[in-house]
């Protein structure tokens, strides 16, 4: 997950994922304000998309008339997100928001919680690596 110049370090985490022989789901979401001009390295990106090495999600908040956010689509894929879970995902967020880190972060976890058993599903969450790089 990543906003602005936020995807150069979570670029080089998908490439490194991307060298071992079976590598785990690898899915990204990318938020910045246009298209046009702020979507890094998108050529990269949807040739890895096509080779289905990756899910990719974009977010340009000022492309449309009703913003959309990294965090929107996070919320919008918590289930699948969900369905990684017990095999002890990690979480990258990246970019110069606190408040979209902590948006994806909540929309990650908390319809997870509330799916289950609490208790099960925290011991599960307690499991998840979350890294966070924010500026």
């Amino acid at each position: 997950m990543a906003t602005g110049t936020g995807i150069a370090p979570v670029r080089s985490l998908v490439h490194e994922r991307l060298t071992h022989p079976d590598p785990a789901p690898v899915l990204v979401f990318f938020g910045n304000r246009n298209r046009d001009a702020d979507f890094f390295f998108a050529a990269e990106w949807q040739r890895a998309r096509d080779r289905r090495d990756l899910a990719l999600f974009t977010a340009f908040s000022r492309d449309q008339r009703q913003k959309v956010y990294v965090q929107d689509l996070v919320r919008r894929e918590a289930p699948s997100l969900a369905r990684l879970i017990p095999q002890q995902p990690i979480f990258a967020v990246c970019g110069g928001s606190t408040k979209m880190a902590d948006a994806c972060k909540n929309a990650v976890f908390d319809p997870f919680l509330q799916a289950g058993d609490e208790q099960e599903q925290q011991r599960l969450l307690d499991a998840v690596t979350w890294w966070q790089e924010i500026w």
